[in-house]
């Protein structure tokens, strides 16, 4: 009898709750659908910076070039796990699984140059 209320208010909570789930997956399932194409523009932005001519070019000090090509490492890796991020938020939210191949050849060709200047 002591827990009557505790309980009695943990069911209206979670009655509460399910009513407003659909609403609330909507609402999160739009604000993945934001997020993606912000990470498209990403992406964009990326394949750009690793397109810079200086990584191909001969030079006397390689420090300052293999210094820009490990931070494109890094923001590649930071994209890659916002790419598996996404991918796993679109399952829990039934929506189509987004491919980023422009991705892949954008890792692809940073590492190459990665591996060029070490």
């Amino acid at each position: 009898q002591m827990l009557v209320p505790e309980y009695q208010q943990m069911k209206n909570i979670l009655e509460l709750l399910d009513s407003t789930k659909e609403e609330e997956m909507g609402k999160w399932g739009t604000r993945l659908e934001e997020d993606i194409k912000i990470f498209h523009e990403s992406v964009t932005g990326m394949k750009t910076a690793s397109q810079d001519e200086r990584l191909l070019e001969d030079v006397e000090f390689i420090d300052p070039i293999l210094s820009i090509v490990e931070g494109l490492k890094a923001d590649v890796t930071e994209l890659e796990n916002k790419a598996k991020a996404n991918a796993k938020f679109q399952a829990v939210f039934g929506q189509q699984l987004e491919r980023y191949p422009e991705l892949e050849e954008i890792s692809s060709d940073v590492n190459l140059k990665l591996s060029m200047w070490e």
